[in-house]
């Protein structure tokens, strides 16, 4: 079994961001993740879902593609458009042969024009 201060050192790779951008229409919003390399976590270990109450995506470590302009950076999603209100509800497990080694989630509000 993994202690708590393990954990954050195991997801700290997957990192999972969402930010303010006016580049999009205003009844727009999307989203993307991306995984970031290291010696603890490996892409085949990635188990993410995500809703935004009116769809639920699963993705694994399959749908994270190289990025070629971050070298530290393992790959990141495609962009996924989402509601333009409520709540993005992410969660996340790391599996090792099959066995949860660290899992998690959070909740983040969506907005219009965000991504």
């Amino acid at each position: 079994m993994i202690n708590h201060s393990m954990r954050v050192i195991i997801i700290y790779p997957l990192m999972l961001t969402m930010m303010s951008c006016a580049l999009f229409n205003a009844d727009e919003a999307k989203v993307r993740f991306r995984f970031t390399n290291s010696a603890l976590v490996k892409q085949d270990m990635i188990r993410l879902t995500f809703t935004d109450g009116r769809r639920i995506w699963k993705l694994d470590g399959e749908d994270f593609a190289p990025d070629a302009e971050d070298p530290h950076s393992f790959g990141e999603t495609s962009m996924f458009e989402t509601a333009t209100s409520g709540k993005l509800k992410v969660s996340f497990e790391l599996r090792a042969q099959e066995e949860i080694v660290s899992a998690g989630g959070f909740e983040i509000p969506l907005r219009p024009d965000w991504h």
